[in-house]
């Protein structure tokens, strides 16, 4: 199955953070962009889904998760976040992995893969959907992982309004199970340089992990890389 992906060879580096709601990806996905950035680097911060206006797929997703617009259904809203990827990827990412950028990107397949086989989703099936040429592995992905309980605690203090997937927490448990299977090598269905990291760790002892291993992948194409 995983050969209907594949890794990039674009001279950009590409960095993926994921995990459950609250987990910390969104807080680490900023400091790492503003490290490298203080460091000379171009970097550019994105998230999944890509809800601005111009991915119409994606801004349609972001009104299902705030309640805005009628839910379609598990898998309907799973084909729609890989639609919303394929343009995010041909219009964003890709052009800046070719112009020798950093980016950095809160979710990205292994989310689907993880809250569809939650929904009730196979792993397989949800690869499938990514044939076709228009879709590749990140040259590293961390996985946050993080109880239940921690992350809703979190939300709770956050202050931040519920969207769809947060707040259950049967569904949040069955997320964070799912990931973790994507992160066990040797299989088919995981994903390749995939690191998984305490996410109940203080922000700055993760961060601090998370800095060393980035710098180390920013090595491997230290000759690339643009800097300003």
């Amino acid at each position: 199955m995983n050969d209907l992906l594949y890794t990039h060879s674009y001279p950009g580096l590409y960095i993926v953070l994921e995990g459950i709601d609250f987990c910390g990806t969104t807080t680490q996905s900023k400091l790492l962009a503003e490290t490298l950035e203080s460091e000379g680097y171009f970097v550019l911060p994105v998230h999944e889904p890509d809800d601005r206006p111009e991915n119409p797929v994606g801004y349609e997703i972001r009104q299902i998760l705030l309640g805005k617009v009628q839910h379609p259904g598990a898998e309907k809203l799973q084909k729609m976040f890989v639609e919303a990827r394929r343009f995010f990827l041909q219009r964003v990412v890709t052009p800046a992995l070719e112009r020798c950028k950093i980016v950095i990107s809160d979710r990205n397949l292994e989310s689907t893969k993880a809250y569809g086989k939650a929904t009730g989703i196979p792993f397989e099936k949800v690869i499938s959907w990514h044939e076709g040429g228009d879709f590749y592995y990140p040259d590293v992905t961390y996985l946050l992982d993080c109880s239940v309980k921690v992350a809703e605690e979190r939300r709770l203090a956050s202050g931040q309004a519920r969207e769809y997937f947060e707040g259950k927490r049967e569904l949040q448990q069955r997320v964070r199970e799912a990931y973790l299977e994507i992160a066990m090598p040797g299989r088919v269905y995981s994903t390749p340089n995939i690191w998984v990291v305490d996410g109940e760790m203080p922000i700055n002892v993760v961060f601090g992990r998370l800095i060393k291993c980035v710098r180390e992948e920013v090595e491997k194409k230290e000759n690339a890389l643009i800097r300003a």
